[in-house]
């Protein structure tokens, strides 16, 4: 799905989020995004993780492998997704893939990095979900 929105300065914004599920039986939420996650989209992430959730996703990867910006807006979306993926019945497991390094500057500043798992690849984020 491709989100797009035009700031006040008038200059376009894009995301690009794409969903799948993974696993046996399918309790693992795959959602990869690519371009600019901002205040612009932030709603529309929040309500797809959510989405997700309530239909079955146990536990989540976020690839972020192509995302080039997040703002404060983006990061409240990820705690959100932790948040409810840690309630009760849930595995809880939220893994990013980031190799920005802008990125994961973004969350070792806000000490982030050390309430998600964050992996370099996908390969690695989806053995760990065993």
């Amino acid at each position: 799905m491709k989100l797009s929105a035009r700031s006040e300065d008038g200059q376009e914004h894009c995301l690009i989020l794409e969903v799948k599920r993974l696993g046996a039986d399918s309790t693992i939420g795959l959602v990869t995004l690519k371009g600019r996650l901002s205040y612009h989209f932030a709603s529309q992430v929040r309500n797809c993780f959510l989405s997700m959730i309530d239909e079955g996703v146990k536990r989540a990867i976020v690839d972020l492998s192509e995302l080039t910006y997040v703002d404060m807006s983006g990061l409240g979306v990820f705690i959100s997704l932790r948040k409810k993926m840690g309630q009760p019945f849930n595995d809880g497991r939220v893994t990013l893939v980031c190799t920005d390094e802008n990125i994961l500057k973004v969350f070792q500043v806000t000490g982030l990095e050390r309430v998600f798992a964050i992996s370099q690849n996908l390969e690695d984020a989806t053995e760990d979900m065993g």
